[in-house]
């Protein structure tokens, strides 16, 4: 028979930061966005579809492809483990985060049961299932706060 495509995340740590940036430099940045967005839209206008055809692709090899793929993210199961998430930033280095023990996404029917999504534009359901969602934060990160209530770690969910 068919399985879900299955995609395994272990031991994940995401760390943000603010960075600076010249005002030049984003205008630049900015631009090239907007040119690449306005040349899309030209050429959407003009019936090449957003882009020139690459390698000649007929329009039946794109349809499969396209079917292909959204069968694939239709059935897609993501199953994380141990996954941080901390935001730093300021000197002395605030820190606030959150970890999460398991998080698993699953495609189910409309009763919460795993299914295999066959018919294309069906609707599709996923299911997502949490383990010890826990938030944290430095409380020796030179903020003025009542560092009492901090030592203490913050559980929302157990």
């Amino acid at each position: 028979g068919t399985k879900p495509v299955r995609a395994t995340v272990k031991d994940l740590e995401v760390v943000i930061r603010p960075t600076s940036i010249r005002p030049e430099e984003f205008a630049a940045r900015e631009w090239g966005i907007k040119a690449r967005s306005l040349h899309a839209i030209e050429c959407e206008a003009a019936g090449q579809g957003g882009a020139a055809p690459e390698g000649g692709d007929d329009t039946e090899s794109a349809g499969f492809r396209e079917r292909l793929v959204t069968r694939c993210i239709d059935n897609l199961e993501v199953d994380m483990e141990n996954m941080t998430v901390r935001l730093e930033w300021g000197e002395p280095k605030f820190r606030l985060g959150f970890s999460i023990a398991r998080l698993v996404a699953a495609t189910t029917n409309a009763q919460w049961q795993p299914q295999f999504v066959e018919k294309p534009g069906a609707m599709v359901f996923k299911k997502f299932t949490m383990d010890s969602l826990e938030a944290h934060m430095d409380p020796q990160s030179g903020l003025a706060c009542d560092n009492r209530i901090l030592q203490q770690p913050l559980t929302l969910i157990s």
